[in-house]
């Protein structure tokens, strides 16, 4: 627990810097918001928020927009794709699973 606590330590400062460039602080809090609502369809709600920041860290600014216009109707089909196209890049499989959580199947 102390380990996961420490990562999650180091990705939060990550979280206002998504793809590079700054994003607005809202508009990326919507998304993570967004995008754990669509990992709880595939993974329990206490690994869904570690899942989320590991996948925030590695979203573009576009992506970010999409999934925060998204709010409104978190689970429709656009959005569920663009998590799955985040959740299937290397970087993010490899921080999940340096959680010791399994990459969900959505």
């Amino acid at each position: 627990m102390k380990r996961l606590a420490i990562l999650l330590s180091l990705f939060l400062p990550l979280a206002a810097c998504v793809g590079g460039k700054s994003s607005d602080k809202a508009e990326v809090e919507t998304a993570e918001k967004v995008l754990i609502q669509v990992v709880t369809t595939a993974a329990p709600a206490s690994s869904a928020k570690y899942v989320a920041i590991c996948a925030m860290t590695y979203t573009s600014q576009d992506e970010v927009k999409t999934l925060a216009a998204n709010e409104a109707a978190p689970v429709n089909r656009e959005t569920v794709d663009i998590v799955r196209q985040i959740m299937a890049r290397p970087n993010v499989i490899a921080c999940i699973d340096g959680l010791g959580f399994g990459v969900p199947q959505l």
